[in-house]
């Protein structure tokens, strides 16, 4: 009988991923874009039939945990997430320092935590491996979080520009939508991850002085994490490793 359950549990995975499988190839088969790689028309594809068939917050936290497995791929390989022929805005090296110092205290916890499971329950207890697993996977969720300002900056193409805040959230605002960009000094303030207040939305990335700040249309509509805004938003505030320059980039993509 345990035989059978097993089996039919086996089979019924097998379907599961077989329609997953043929879903996604009809999609990309039936993708005219002719300027996407296939790996992004497969990557679209997939994302698309998890957001029709998976619960929003489900489908936001598996969005996370997928942006910080390859924020640490793009580390070790040395790469930054950018589309071809962007201009990088980078962003986040203020803080960095700290987000090292996290990245060594989750290292020290591997070695201290897998001492004491070693010397309390045994070098071959379940509890150690258990332990170790999790110190494991908290450092590498650690490393992804604090590089993702690195590993995914902020940029523009002809389309528009991209804000990112890590892994965590990303905004995408096209050019049409923009009608200024302005570079002004303000207090020390530190914000964490996306903050709305009425119709300005800031967008942290750092404890920064100097603040860029775009002022937005009227009647236009950005998109916050895959998904237009709820109401008008006038203005987008960020910073910028560089701001002058980045100034000087938004400039040059509203000037044509």
């Amino acid at each position: 009988m345990n035989l059978d359950v097993f089996a039919i549990g086996i089979v019924a995975e097998t379907l599961f991923l077989l329609i997953v499988l043929i879903l996604i190839w009809y999609r990309v088969a039936f993708d005219e874009r002719t300027e996407v790689s296939v790996c992004r028309k497969v990557r679209d594809a997939a994302s698309d039939i998890a957001k029709e068939h998976i619960p929003a917050p489900v489908f936001l936290a598996m969005q996370i945990e997928s942006r910080m497995f390859r924020s640490v791929c793009l580390f070790v390989a040395r790469k930054t997430d950018l589309p071809s022929g962007a201009e990088e805005i980078p962003y986040g090296k203020d803080w960095r320092v700290t987000g090292v110092s996290l990245v060594a205290i989750a290292f020290v916890e591997i070695v201290s935590m897998d001492m004491v499971c070693v010397h309390f329950a045994g070098a071959c207890s379940a509890i150690r491996i258990l332990v170790l697993i999790l110190s494991v996977y908290g450092f590498v969720w650690c490393l992804g979080f604090v590089v993702g300002s690195k590993t995914m900056p902020c940029y523009a193409v002809d389309e528009g520009i991209v804000l990112r805040c890590g892994i965590t959230h990303r905004v995408e605002i096209p050019w049409e939508c923009v009608s200024s960009v302005c570079l002004k000094k303000v207090e020390l303030e530190k914000r964490s991850g996306l903050i709305r207040s009425g119709r300005h939305l800031y967008l942290n990335n750092a404890s920064q002085t100097n603040e860029l700040t775009l002022c937005i249309y009227e009647d236009s509509k950005v998109t916050i994490d895959g998904k237009p805004s709820k109401g008008a938003i006038l203005k987008i505030s960020f910073s910028a490793d560089n701001p002058s320059a980045a100034k000087g980039i938004i400039e040059g993509y509203l000037d044509k």
